[in-house]
């Protein structure tokens, strides 16, 4: 065991360690556990009956040194422990249900650190695999690599889930209602600690959520949409899936999550579509524009969407927004009460597809910006001659561009 771990792992044990926010808890469970092809790479050399024995004898001695009266004793058995790794696995194990309070309290913190120790030896056999197209049984693995690829570069992000959430990616194998339960019950937990600390999320986590809420369908469900979405505007995330080196799989997972939602989940992968500049969210912003019940404030971001991830063949179906005179809000600019209507926006949007200044439309304080191209809510008009003239130059302009060209 390399020197500087075993010395993290004692510092860890006598700090009480295996409850901090981050820390991966590895329990049986959530072990990714190598197929036998892979075993040689990942565990040491199997012991003959009599060396495997006299390991569990000595480690029996052991357990029952962590309640000796010295403390220097107790110290002693704990390093010769987590020394001998997974030999004393079992011993710590009936350790951790003993009589003893201190030996009891011991063997829980060991059996953590333990666990945790040698996994990383399975890791590094893991991402040393990486292209054989090994068999190594983690959780989700399969899915993973057949969706997002199998270099080191993507064994590595995989990883890094595992590490931030082993029990959201233990919950894969437990059925789609398992994953929405533990997604919710998890997704709360880091809000509220959130709240409390302000402590950022990592970029494992985010990862995590998105891939197991995909194959768990949790996007489906709002409540748990609305965690992992509110999430993935954290900075690791953005840094990530902006220039990080798995910024395609991120995006993919992402785009994913953007085209399969619905009414108010798809209205969020709308709004994560337009921070992240990402073509997806036409797919969700096409059905809102299509389906006359979308409400006006939903609908105008839809429009947005498509002037800014769309392109002229969409232009039909911006026209037909250009008859919904339904009101998004009345804003007040400068001191000059704005009405703004969904036709208003459409109009707006179409001016900016067609490459015209929006000032020779009447938009005198429509307000430019990103991630939106332009604030919807500042594409209306202050009198309704303004947007009457507005409309006939829109007119005028497509009367323009159907007529021939001058021989």
């Amino acid at each position: 065991m390399n020197h500087y771990k075993l010395a993290a792992a004692l510092v860890a044990l006598s700090l009480g360690a295996g409850s901090m926010f981050w820390e991966p808890l590895w329990g049986d469970e959530t072990q990714p556990k190598p197929s036998a092809a892979n075993a040689a790479a990942a565990t040491p050399d199997p012991a003959t009956p009599a060396e495997s024995a006299a390991l569990t004898a000595e480690a029996l001695k052991l357990v029952e040194q962590l309640g000796d009266e010295q403390f220097s004793l107790r110290e002693q058995a704990t390093e010769k422990l987590l020394r001998m790794g997974l030999p004393s696995l079992k011993a710590i194990e009936q350790g951790s249900r003993h009589v003893d309070r201190e030996i009891r309290y011991r063997c829980e913190r060991i059996l953590i650190l333990v666990r945790q120790l040698e996994f990383e030896k399975r890791l590094d056999a893991f991402l040393n695999d990486a292209g054989s197209g090994g068999d190594f049984e983690f959780p989700g693995w399969d899915a993973y690599r057949k969706n997002y690829g199998d270099s080191r570069e993507h064994r590595l992000l995989f990883v890094e889930m595992h590490k931030a959430e082993p029990e959201l990616m233990a919950s894969l194998a437990k059925g789609k209602a398992k994953v929405v339960e533990t997604i919710t019950a998890r997704g709360t937990e880091i809000q509220q600690t959130l709240q409390a600390f302000g402590q950022e999320v990592p970029l494992g986590t985010v990862a995590a959520m998105l891939f197991v809420g995909l194959a768990g369908e949790a996007d489906s469900n709002q409540q748990a949409a609305n965690l992992v979405y509110n999430f993935c505007y954290q900075q690791s995330f953005r840094n990530a899936v902006t220039a990080g080196k798995n910024k395609d799989v991120l995006r993919k997972m992402l785009g994913t999550w953007v085209t399969r939602g619905d009414e108010w989940v798809g209205y969020q992968g709308m709004m994560m579509a337009l921070q992240y500049d990402m073509p997806e969210g036409l797919v969700p912003a096409e059905k809102m524009l299509k389906n006359d019940n979308t409400q006006p404030h939903m609908r105008q971001y839809a429009i947005v969407s498509v002037a800014k991830l769309g392109n002229e063949a969409h232009h039909v179906l911006l026209e037909k927004m250009l008859q919904d005179q339904r009101v998004c809000g009345t804003w007040q600019i400068n001191n000059v009460n704005i009405n703004t209507q969904v036709r208003d926006v459409a109009l707006a949007a179409l001016v900016h597809m067609t490459k015209q200044d929006h000032k020779q439309y009447g938009f005198d304080r429509i307000q430019m910006t990103q991630p939106y191209i332009f604030n919807p809510h500042t594409a209306g008009f202050e009198k309704d001659d303004k947007r009457t003239a507005a409309f006939k130059k829109w007119e005028e302009f497509k009367t323009a561009q159907k007529k021939p060209a001058n021989p």
